[in-house]
């Protein structure tokens, strides 16, 4: 900075740089009271070009273009987004239609669970995997050849859907065809196979088939590829050893073969799919293993014992389908037992004393008086009311009938407490059953357990 016009050394101010500059100078004078001062600048480092004027305007084109691209972009993946939803909730729909198809088709093939026949005490449970929105092909099924002779089925068809379930009504009712028509399990099964053929249903189903003659504890037992029942008595809890043919709908040379085992009177025949035993990671032996030792000291109730088995045997969400089916054999030679066991509902009282109506009428031995029959059925009614209010749970009826003709009843339900009788003013309604039973019955008492808990009244009436 020099003051005046002229860059001499001796009008020098102030410099930052040596002097004299070189290179590209500027300089520039400006007023400054009478005189005047010369700055003179030189660049240091390297020159930035100038930009071009249409700079802007391209940087405009640039951001546009990319702002475009970017929108047609995220037009795009929102559209496939659409499109996979779309995807999804269709594939979900139809599923859920077929699993609806499948699980409604199953739910009308499998019996009714409160089964009865004379001599016999049946409990059964169905449970659905919670891994596969489908269902699966496991099955069970009970019904009377004869008066005598009641048939048991349990099978397991491979694969899952509506061909599996499809496939299952077709054995079972061909199961129901064949025994009717007099033939034993072994023939049943060999004639299966012109049902099922895995070249042309794609799948392949193992079955056990169960004949039991009720008055002589006779149970002939054949295999398809199924498991082998379990039996429980007097001896402990043991596997039928039988021989096991193919699966219905493989080839086989041999015709299947049956097995005949006797079952005395309290004996218990256990049957199941394999959803109930295989894990995996483990041997199928080991899932036998917990199943046997579970089924030991089987003297509970049939339902307490079904219950626990699923419980302890399935204690979480399982893949696969499950079905039981388990038979207490009641009679030894004289005795003519019928039970049925019925849900905590009002409607119960009334179905249990018509099933009472029914088991009389079925046996020529009960030849009660129609004051002593009435008695009968008034009992059941007000036992089947303590059951349900009370103890606000299902019950079992159980009726025997000894060969003098004595009519023995027992209601059992889950209460696991001893009723105690009070007295009723004329005011209430209730309170009075144990009373009435008292009146009505020859001999009444009652039996309890805690564990599990469960409450049976029983009474005699000659």
């Amino acid at each position: 900075m020099y003051l005046g016009n002229s860059p001499s050394r001796r009008n020098l101010i102030e410099s930052t740089v040596r002097t004299p500059l070189r290179g590209v100078v500027g300089s520039l004078t400006v007023p400054f009271g009478s005189s005047s001062v010369t700055v003179i600048s030189v660049l240091q480092g390297e020159r930035v070009p100038q930009l071009f004027s249409g700079t802007p305007l391209v940087i405009l084109l640039i951001g546009t273009a990319c702002s475009l691209l970017l929108g047609a972009l995220t037009q795009s993946f929102s559209l496939r987004r659409l499109q996979s939803q779309r995807h999804v909730l269709h594939s979900t729909r139809r599923l859920h239609e077929e699993r609806s198809v499948s699980q409604t088709l199953q739910r009308a093939l499998l019996p009714d669970e409160h089964l009865d026949f004379p001599g016999v005490e049946i409990a059964t449970r169905y449970r659905a995997g919670t891994h596969d929105l489908e269902v699966g092909g496991d099955w069970y099924d009970a019904f009377a050849v004869t008066d005598d002779t009641v048939l048991f089925a349990v099978g397991d068809v491979s694969g899952r859907g509506v061909a599996a379930a499809t496939v299952m009504s077709s054995l079972r009712y061909a199961i129901r065809a064949y025994a009717l028509r007099g033939d034993n399990p072994a023939s049943i099964l060999d004639g299966l196979g012109s049902i099922v053929r895995t070249e042309r249903e794609q799948c392949f189903a193992t079955v056990l088939v169960m004949q039991l003659t009720v008055s002589t504890g006779e149970l002939v037992v054949a295999s398809a590829g199924h498991l082998a029942p379990i039996i429980v008595d007097s001896n402990g809890s043991r596997l039928v050893a039988l021989h096991v043919s193919p699966p219905v709908g493989v080839d086989s040379p041999h015709a299947v073969q049956s097995v005949t085992v006797s079952l005395e009177r309290g004996s218990l025949l256990f049957a199941y799919t394999d959803g109930l035993v295989e894990r995996r990671g483990e041997l199928i032996d080991d899932g036998l293993n917990r199943l046997t030792q579970q089924l030991k000291g089987s003297e509970i109730s049939i339902d307490h014992l079904v219950d626990s088995v699923m419980q302890h045997m399935l204690p979480g969400e399982v893949s696969d389908d499950v079905a039981l089916l388990a038979v207490r054999i009641l009679v030894g030679g004289s005795d003519l037992t019928y039970s049925r066991r019925f849900s905590r509902d009002a409607h119960s009282i009334e179905a249990s004393r018509r099933f009472l109506e029914e088991s009389l009428r079925r046996s020529s031995r009960a030849t009660l008086s129609e004051i002593t029959s009435d008695a009968v059925l008034l009992s059941v009614s007000e036992l089947a009311t303590n059951a349900i209010v009370h103890a606000q749970s299902a019950f079992r009826v159980r009726i025997d009938v000894s060969q003098t003709g004595t009519v023995r009843l027992e209601v059992t339900d889950d209460g696991g407490g001893i009723p105690q009788p009070r007295t009723s003013n004329a005011k209430e309604s209730g309170g009075r059953g144990l009373q009435v039973l008292d009146i009505l019955a020859s001999r009444w008492g009652v039996h309890t357990s805690e564990n599990p808990p469960l409450t049976a009244v029983w009474a005699e009436f000659d």
